[in-house]
């Protein structure tokens, strides 16, 4: 439940993305930026996966808030809401900047409006199902702990049978439970420091992005909104992306480096590149995990440099290249984030300017006490190093 709310969230970004983008006109000079803005939404709608009710009545039980019954009636909309968009997109895309594209057109944005009003419904309804599969829980484990402790009491009677019949096997038996109650002692004692990890990670990352939205909100005007909100919406993603990592590992601190940005990397390619511009996307890293409190400025970094060099970099060019590589040195680690595009006239620009991602940069690599170096042989390089932190993979 907690993945697919994640998913849909995603899902809300991407048709919001749209939304805004209609904002700014819906002419043919538009018609194929808001085009590909609804096949990307449609794309993000395809990755949840439906809940089925089935399943939620064998969880919950007792269900007075039909809660069921609702998931139902929901998931065929958000079938029915994608299907008839994707319908839509693709006659829009043959039809072309035409009357009649245009007016399909007109019909995918209103579709797109009815569909987030329906995603804002099925993110509260995916909330209430969480509240009510945790208090299931709940109530699953006072059944357990009222039948454990009728368990101890026969335990304890039969017990007190078999000493009659021999001392041995009750010193055994006894020893037995002790090293049994350790191990769950033990086990609630792991759960409760993994739970109070999670809460320590979602309460950083949560100042994180209030931080961001503060920053944020002090560089966006009317003329650049649209693209204020472009950027706090890839740097909340650089955050949750984290989150999504960590909650599909065994361990709730650390995240696999390389696999955690070459996701970013992909993502912010796909979301940035130019129509009439391919971006290659390489990332070369050692097989290590990196604590959540390092990877998400570590993170925030990659994208605010990836974002400078797919909006700058690559300009009346039919291909670029990006390239990350994280080396292990003595005593820390060196990041590279490199472009061969063509680097800007004032070098100084791109780690001393007054822009919002210049400063984020330069903050968070002192966050982590690393050193920031400018290299531009061969395009734009930013060269980070920091100290090590990390777990072998």
């Amino acid at each position: 439940i907690d993945e697919q709310g994640t998913s849909l969230n995603r899902v809300v970004f991407a048709v919001s993305d749209l939304l805004i983008g209609a904002e700014s006109g819906r002419d043919g000079a538009n018609f194929t930026k808001l085009i590909t803005l609804a096949q990307s939404a449609m794309n993000h709608a395809g990755i949840p996966e439906i809940i089925e009710p089935s399943f939620l009545r064998l969880i919950l039980g007792d269900d007075p808030l039909y809660l069921a019954d609702r998931v139902s009636t929901s998931n065929d909309l958000y079938r029915d809401q994608i299907k008839n968009l994707v319908a839509l997109i693709g006659r829009a895309s043959n039809q072309g900047t035409g009357k009649e594209g245009m007016e399909t057109l007109d019909e995918i944005l209103r579709s797109s409006e009815v569909f987030m009003k329906e995603l804002k419904e099925r993110s509260q309804l995916l909330t209430q199902l969480a509240g009510a599969y945790h208090a299931a829980t709940r109530d699953n484990l006072t059944r357990l702990r009222t039948q454990f402790r009728l368990n101890m009491l026969s335990i304890s009677l039969v017990i007190a049978l078999l000493i009659t019949v021999s001392i041995t096997y009750f010193q055994s038996r006894l020893k037995i439970e002790r090293e049994t109650n350790a191990r769950l002692l033990a086990s609630i004692g792991e759960k409760d420091v993994l739970i109070k990890e999670v809460y320590h990670r979602v309460k950083n990352n949560l100042a994180i992005v209030a931080s961001l939205i503060s920053l944020q909100s002090t560089e966006a005007g009317p003329e650049n909104i649209e693209d204020s909100f472009e950027k706090l919406s890839q740097r909340i993603h650089a955050i949750s992306l984290i989150h999504e990592r960590l909650s599909h590992s065994k361990d709730f601190s650390n995240v696999d480096f390389k696999d955690y940005i070459k996701d970013l990397g992909d993502t912010l390619v796909f979301s940035l590149a130019g129509i009439r511009t391919a971006v290659d996307f390489e990332i070369s890293a050692p097989d290590v995990k990196f604590h959540a409190d390092i990877l998400v400025p570590l993170g925030l970094i990659v994208t605010e440099l990836m974002t400078n060099s797919l909006k700058y970099a690559f300009e009346g060019r039919e291909r670029g290249r990006i390239s990350i590589s994280l080396v292990e040195v003595e005593n820390g680690f060196v990041l590279e984030v490199r472009d061969d595009g063509t680097p800007p006239a004032d070098e100084r620009t791109i780690l001393e300017g007054a822009s919002l991602g210049s400063m984020l940069v330069a903050s968070l690599t002192r966050q982590i006490g690393g050193t920031l170096k400018l290299d531009l042989s061969g395009g734009t390089g930013v060269i980070i190093r920091f100290p090590g932190n990390s777990k072998s993979g």
